[in-house]
């Protein structure tokens, strides 16, 4: 078995060595150590190193070949992607001499990631490999990208997706999963949707303002203040739909504003807890539709957070409100979807806002469903849902091995 080669530090083990002897810092490269420590720079160093790279112990020895000399083998030498602004990637950036001659001589490519989101390409993928190019004389071919964004550059560097959070979300206990899933499928449900937004991005609170009439019928969330009690993201959101959603904007109103936040009253604090994995699983089982507001909905980015792999393992009928493409996107992985018992045509419209008003129009109508509409359609679908939970069980086994072939094609190519 061909490992891919990467280069791990050994300058930072006063910051910690994980059990298995590797340092926690260990590919938190190109970074001057005294900058790990201040706070100013907001470096986050896991206590598991390979949660870096997007996998853990298990799956990354099958993955990885830890470099500490630097030899004629090609390598990759990582470096997190940033996300602060030019002056201070200017300030903490640092490369050593030997890695730049082998970068330069094709031995060895600098590898960008970040597998927890899927940040455009266009923002902090291309600033940081920008000032890097400036400071070192390097070229956007020098560099790989390993992020959740499965969508291409486009500025002549590779992008090699592998999604964290479709990793991360296990379940010990997979047996009782299928059992509570398939004895809910031809049950009645007290809920006709569920759909839970915890950041205020501005398609969730555009849909929640859309979906407010129905709160009776299904279980409705949407954050205001996150991250302990910072409006930023919702004053954010607010300037956007200024911006980019002319049409929409009037169901912002005074009055839908002061209701916020919509809360599911369980013991889970949104403003500040994030709960990825959700232990609480009678409130999907006791939903028909589970509504996927994912992180991104404007063009440029193809992210599946945790929130689209939840109805797949609680095995529920979805509609994705994303961005253009991403059911395709999703497709593209091997899972499938309910078109045409679910209309999915909305996938293909360009326009976020028409996109947005398409797949609305289409939540409207399944809202308004039977309960036996609804046991029928899970009927014809049950063929769809076993397969997902199956593949994403299946994914969540081989996942690595695609990592590591993709990257070896990039690091030799």
């Amino acid at each position: 078995m061909i490992k891919v080669p990467i280069w791990c530090r050994q300058d930072v083990n006063d910051l910690g060595i994980s059990l298995d002897g590797v340092p926690r810092a260990g590919f938190v490269c190109g970074v001057k150590k005294k900058c790990l420590r201040d706070p100013k720079f907001q470096i986050q160093i896991h206590g598991d190193p390979w949660i870096h790279l997007g996998l853990v112990k298990d799956k990354a020895v099958y993955t990885f070949q830890i470099i500490t000399k630097t030899k004629k083998q090609r390598y990759f030498y990582p470096i997190p992607m940033f996300g602060q602004d030019p002056e201070l990637i200017k300030q903490m950036t640092e490369i050593e001499p030997g890695h730049l001659k082998n970068i330069r001589a094709g031995r060895c490519k600098i590898l960008i990631y970040n597998t927890m989101e899927g940040w455009n390409h266009d923002n902090f993928a291309t600033t940081l490999i920008r000032i890097i190019c400036d400071m070192y004389n390097l070229t956007a071919k020098n560099f790989v990208l390993l992020t959740g964004n499965r969508d291409d550059t486009g500025f002549g560097t590779i992008n090699v997706y592998h999604n964290w959070w479709e990793f991360h979300m296990y379940f010990e206990n997979a047996q009782e999963l299928i059992i509570q899933g398939r004895n809910s499928q031809l049950q009645k449900r007290p809920n006709k949707f569920i759909c839970l937004n915890r950041r205020p991005h501005p398609h969730r609170l555009l849909l929640t303002a859309l979906l407010e009439n129905y709160r009776d019928k299904g279980i409705l969330t949407c954050g205001k203040e996150v991250d302990n009690g910072s409006l930023f993201v919702f004053d954010n959101s607010m300037t956007r739909i200024e911006e980019k959603y002319t049409n929409l904007k009037p169901l912002i109103s005074d009055k839908f504003i002061k209701s916020l936040p919509f809360v599911y009253e369980e013991n889970i604090n949104a403003a500040d807890d994030n709960p990825t994995v959700d232990n609480n699983w009678d409130k999907f089982h006791n939903s028909y539709l589970h509504i996927v507001t994912e992180t991104f909905q404007e063009n440029g980015q193809t992210f599946f957070s945790e929130k689209i792999f939840k109805p797949i393992y609680f095995q529920q009928m979805f509609i994705l409100v994303g961005a253009q493409h991403d059911l395709k996107g999703l497709k593209s992985l091997g899972y499938k979807t309910f078109h045409p018992i679910i209309d999915e045509r909305y996938d293909d419209i360009s326009s976020h806002e028409e996109r947005l008003v398409a797949v609305s129009k289409e939540i409207d109508r399944l809202i308004n469903l039977s309960d036996e509409q609804w046991i029928e359609m899970y009927k014809e679908c049950n063929d769809i849902i076993i397969h997902n939970f199956f593949h994403w069980l299946y994914r969540q086994q081989t996942i690595h091995i695609n990592l590591r072939e993709n990257l070896l094609e990039a690091l030799n190519e």
